[in-house]
């Protein structure tokens, strides 16, 4: 009777041989994701690194842009009626260009903008006011309510006088209890074209006649913010605003930034509301 024994040797040579290629391939398993995780991580600085350097460069454009548009504000002869242009050493470069016969606001509630008119008007003259813009950059519905004052001189007695109405920003019912911002306002039809930006417009013609004519109007808003515009060729020669646009990019000119504002010179008018608001007179003296 014969017995078979197997070949211990080989048979743990042939384990030995299966255990060290499982081995193996682990081992490249895990130096696979450890590369991986290594270029990810790489990858992810080498981003944060440019990210940084690209928010510094907007940065230091950006002030450099605001360094331009200072300057360009400081030059007070550059307001006129004719289009001026210049530069800052180092800094970048600026426009200013009147705009004529269009003013643009922002005014915030309760806020007030005194505008002049020609003198004297033409008698073809007009006034557009449109305000309450459908879709304004800051967002939200606009319905600001308007008062607006209109203002005369009478060369005949020396003295000035005042009209003064009121506009809802919407249609609304003024004997609505439940509605306390409608008020009892003119009468107008004061909606605006649908072509319009605006979701509001008056037009009117300054009053002139031979005893008095029509100098400035004042424009208030009321019961919310708003934007207006006032245009037509019955705004005097004082009534322009600029565009100021301020213009920078970084030395290797892969950065560019661009300011614009629009500017208006202020006017000394208040004495007229402070006539108003007292209820007295502002008497002319000669020294």
């Amino acid at each position: 009777m014969k017995h078979f024994f197997p070949d211990f040797h080989l048979y743990t040579e042939r384990q030995y041989a299966k255990q060290s290629g499982q081995v193996a391939l682990i081992a490249m398993l895990v130096m696979a994701v450890v590369l991986g995780v290594g270029v990810s991580v790489a990858n992810r600085s080498v981003q944060d690194i440019a990210l940084s350097r690209q928010e510094q460069n907007s940065s230091s454009t950006f002030q450099s842009a605001e360094t331009v548009l200072e300057e360009a504000l400081s030059q007070a002869d550059s307001f006129s009626n004719d289009a001026v242009s210049g530069s800052v050493d180092g800094y970048g470069e600026y426009a200013i260009t009147p705009q004529l016969e269009k003013l643009d606001f922002s005014l915030l509630e309760g806020e007030s903008v005194m505008i002049p008119l020609a003198v004297p008007v033409d008698s073809a003259g007009t006034l557009v006011l449109e305000w309450n813009q459908k879709n304004p950059p800051e967002g939200g519905a606009q319905q600001a309510s308007l008062l607006i004052t209109r203002y005369f001189y009478s060369a005949t007695s020396n003295t000035y006088w005042s009209k003064t109405a009121a506009y809802n920003g919407r249609d609304c019912d003024p004997e609505d209890p439940s509605d306390p911002t409608c008020f009892e306002a003119s009468g107008e039809d004061i909606s605006a074209d649908g072509n319009s930006a605006f979701t509001r417009r008056l037009e009117f013609s300054p009053g002139n006649s031979s005893t008095s004519e029509e100098r400035v109007f004042s424009v208030r808003a009321l019961s919310s913010d708003t934007n207006i515009r006032v245009s037509g060729t019955a705004l005097g020669s004082d009534a322009v605003q600029w565009s100021v646009v301020a213009k920078a990019e970084n030395t290797d000119g892969d950065e560019k930034k661009a300011i614009q504002v629009i500017r208006s010179l202020p006017m000394p008018l208040s004495f007229l509301e402070f006539s108003m608001i007292s209820g007295t007179d502002i008497v002319k003296t000669t020294p």
